[in-house]
């Protein structure tokens, strides 16, 4: 597995996401919802980010040994405003087959670092628990 600092060029491939929580989420989040998810509109979400990329802002994909992109985490500024933090974990995805082998651990800790060379000390997971 490497793990990579993501570009514009990932923006479709990170799309996946969406496939990623159908299967996490199926009896979290109602069906109709969970269907009408479109890699398109996420897809074109994914080119913005990357075309508007703020300071401090990271994502990291994870590749299979053939360079498929099979997950990935998105870190960045604290944007609660609760101050006690100053980074936060926007999102982190891995694909069902790559759940549960030390992925997301790895995923973690590299966007983790990332922000602490950018001097962001620590950091807030505010998703789904």
């Amino acid at each position: 597995m490497v793990i990579r600092e993501a570009n514009l060029a990932d923006a479709p491939t990170i799309a996946m996401y969406v496939d990623a929580w159908r299967t996490t989420y199926s009896n979290l989040i109602p069906a109709k919802f969970l269907a009408d998810l479109s890699d398109e509109e996420q897809e074109t979400k994914w080119v913005k980010i990357f075309s508007n990329i703020a300071q401090n802002n990271f994502t990291y994909v994870a590749e299979d040994e053939i360079g498929q992109i099979v997950g990935f985490a998105t870190v960045g500024q604290e944007r609660t405003g609760d101050r006690i933090y100053q980074g936060e974990l926007y999102a982190i995805y891995i694909i069902e087959k790559y759940q549960r082998q030390g992925l997301g651990y790895r995923l973690i800790s590299t966007v983790a670092t990332r922000l602490l060379q950018s001097g962001i000390s620590s950091m807030l997971d505010v998703g789904f628990s």
